[in-house]
C-alpha cells in the first residue's frame, strides 16, 4: 500500500503512513529542506504580509479574467486574490496554478448543464490537484457534495495532460491539438522512461509561456530530416516545467537516465 509523509508542526517531526489514511484537512507542503509532506491544513498560517509590491496592469488583467472565469465558484474580490498573491513567495508560479485550473475548469464546464455542487467539486478538485498532483492523495483529502469518488479518480487521471493552446505561442502554433504532459506528475523514473521509449525528440515547455521552450533530447534527429528533404513526421513528447525551478535539473536527470544523454 502506497505511503504518504505526515508532519506535524507542533512536535515537527515526521512520519509515514497509508495514503488511505490522509484526513480530509490534510494538505501537501514542501518543508524548508525541500522534503514534500502532508500537513493539517487547520494549522497552517497563510503568510498576511505582502512580499512583493502592487502588480503592474498587465498581471491585473490576467487576474480580472481569472475572477471572471471563476466567479461561480470562488467569488472574491479582485482586490482579494491580488493581496494573497502579493503574500506568496512565488506568486508568478501561483497565477500559473490559477491560469491552469481556470483553463481545466472551463474546458470540464463549458457547455454542459451542471449544478452548482457539481462545479464546486470539480473546482475542489483542480485545487487539490494542484497540491500534491498525486491521485490517491487527492482522493483522499476530497470532500465532495455531487461528484462520485469514481468520477472524481477518472478525472484526476486525465489531469497529467494538458492541451497546447493553454500555453499559446508558438508551442500553440507548432504543435496544435497537441498533449503537454505536466513534468510534476510524472509519478516514478520507470513511468516517465516509459513515456519517452519510443520517441525521437523530448522538449521542455515553460509553464510561464509557450514562447519558451528546448529541445532536451534528440536535435540530431531533427537535423537528418532537415537535411534529408524527406517529409516524414518523428515521434516526440513535450513535458511542460518552471524553467526557473530545480525542474530544469530533474528532467534533464531523467532524461539522461532513460537516454543516455541530454541537450539544453
Amino acid at each position: 500500500m502506497k505511503q504518504v509523509t505526515i508532519y506535524d508542526s507542533d512536535s515537527r517531526t515526521k512520519r509515514s503512513i497509508p495514503v488511505v489514511e490522509l484526513a480530509p484537512n490534510m494538505i501537501r507542503g514542501c518543508l524548508p529542506d525541500g522534503s514534500h509532506v502532508w500537513l493539517d491544513g487547520t494549522k497552517a498560517k497563510p503568510n498576511i504580509i505582502p512580499f512583493h509590491p502592487p502588480f503592474s496592469k498587465k498581471t491585473r488583467r490576467v487576474l480580472r479574467q481569472l475572477r471572471e472565469d471563476l466567479k461561480d465558484v470562488d467569488p472574491a474580490p479582485l482586490a482579494q486574490w491580488e493581496q494573497l498573491l502579493r503574500c506568496d513567495l512565488y506568486p508568478d508560479r501561483e497565477i500559473v496554478h490559477w491560469r491552469w485550473i481556470a483553463f481545466q475548469y472551463k474546458r470540464l464546464t463549458r457547455n454542459r448543464e451542471m449544478s452548482s455542487a457539481m462545479k464546486k467539486d470539480i473546482f475542489t478538485l483542480l485545487v487539490k490537484w494542484t497540491m500534491g498532483k498525486d491521485v490517491d492523495g487527492v482522493l483522499a483529502t476530497l470532500s465532495l457534495r455531487e461528484l462520485t469518488l469514481d468520477s472524481a479518480k477518472a478525472l484526476l487521471e486525465c489531469l497529467w495532460a494538458t492541451h497546447s493552446d493553454f500555453f499559446g505561442g508558438r508551442i500553440a502554433q507548432c504543435f496544435p491539438n497537441t498533449v503537454v504532459v505536466d513534468y510534476g506528475a510524472v509519478p516514478s523514473l520507470d513511468k516517465f522512461k516509459a513515456l519517452v521509449e519510443t520517441v525521437s525528440v523530448i522538449y521542455a515547455v515553460d509553464w510561464h509561456g509557450g514562447d519558451k521552450f528546448a529541445i532536451v533530447f534528440g536535435s540530431e534527429a531533427l537535423k537528418c530530416v532537415i537535411e534529408s528533404e524527406v517529409s516524414r513526421q518523428l515521434p516526440i513528447v513535450l513535458f511542460a516545467i518552471h524553467f526557473d525551478s530545480d525542474q530544469v535539473e530533474h528532467l534533464l536527470a531523467s532524461v539522461e537516465a532513460a537516454k543516455g544523454s541530454y541537450e539544453w
